[in-house]
Order: structure tokens, then sequence, then C-alpha cells
């Protein structure tokens, strides 16, 4: 397993190599290591821990979602939002306005 910061240099095969640099040429996208990914089956559970990261944010917080509803759960997550940029925290959020009919503009 390859430890946060530490130097992967030699430890990567040669096409892995070669696939991190097709991709980089096709969209620019980077290949990173180290990173830690948590799969939510629960959407209570999803959103709780995105409301708890929020709070906690200390630099910047991006969102994007297709469907942003002014319901009970959009107005915790909007609240969440509101208070990371009142901490100073950078906060942008990406949401589809067809996705989100009958969201009032007024909402965000």
């Amino acid at each position: 397993m390859i430890k946060k910061n530490e130097d992967v240099r030699g430890k990567v095969t040669e096409r892995e190599q070669l696939l991190s640099r097709l991709l980089g040429s096709l969209d620019g996208a980077v290949l990173t290591q180290a990173n830690q990914v948590e799969v939510f089956t629960d959407g209570e559970a999803k959103f709780n821990q995105l409301i708890e990261d929020i709070n906690h944010a200390t630099d910047h917080v991006h969102v994007e979602y297709y469907t942003f509803a002014s319901d009970h759960l959009g107005r915790r997550l909007l609240q969440a939002l509101e208070e990371a940029a009142r901490r100073g925290v950078e906060v942008r959020v990406l949401y589809d306005l067809g996705g989100s009919r009958g969201t009032n503009y007024k909402f965000f």
C-alpha cells in the first residue's frame, strides 16, 4: 500500500505510466494515488456525511447536483454551505436548472 506523500517513482509499472500519459494527453486528466473512496448505499447517511464534511471544511467546498430542491434536505445543505462561506471557505454550487425545476431561484 502506498502511503500519503510517499515517493512512488519506480513503483508504477510501465503500463500505468503509459496509461497516465495517454489520459493526460486526451483531456489533461491527472491520475493521483493514495485516494480514499467511501460508497454509500443509504441517502440519509450520505447527506449526513456530506454536511459534516462541509461543516469541517477549511479551504473550499464544490458541489454539483442535477437536482437541488428547496425541500428539507436542500435547506440543510444550503445552510451548511452558507455557514461555510461565512467562515471564509470558498463555496461553489453547480446545479442543473432543468433538473431543479420547481426550485425558486430566490432559494439560492
